[in-house]
């Protein structure tokens, strides 16, 4: 008896939570990414994609931004609102990122380079400083 009363004192809190799950496509063709890391900002959840699919389990219920990101993939991001026990959708469509080469006079790519005015780098990182040698194979 005196625990039943115990029991009914004692408030239950009972966290409510959502799903948040989603598909990442590659733009350019429309295949699915594995491989993606998804992130609910300001809760710590994250899922990696797998067969281009996700699903983060036990959000708290809330508006959330959620962002999408693979090496070599541009980000995205959008907002979800989880509701309790419901599944808030958030399907990304990420495209190839834009390269970035230098052909700073080598004929077949990029050997060099250059982080400042007067100051150039090779291949192998070391960093030269006349511009005679740029361009010139590490002897």
């Amino acid at each position: 008896m005196v625990l039943a009363c115990i029991l009914a004192a004692t408030p239950v809190v009972a966290q409510e939570t959502g799903v948040v799950s989603g598909t990442v496509i590659l733009r350019e063709n429309g295949g699915l990414v594995d491989g993606a890391m998804i992130q609910i900002v300001g809760t710590g959840g994250f899922a990696l994609t797998d067969d281009g699919t996700y699903e983060i389990t036990n959000v708290p219920v809330g508006s959330y931004t959620v962002v999408a990101e693979r090496e070599r993939l541009t980000a995205d991001s959008q907002t979800v609102t989880v509701t309790a026990g419901g599944t808030a959708i958030a399907d990304f469509d990420l495209s190839l990122s834009p390269v970035r080469q230098e052909n700073n006079g080598h004929p077949g790519g990029s050997r060099c380079g250059s982080d400042a005015p007067g100051l150039q780098y090779r291949h192998d990182g070391r960093f030269i400083r006349d511009r005679a040698e740029v361009g010139r194979q590490p002897g």
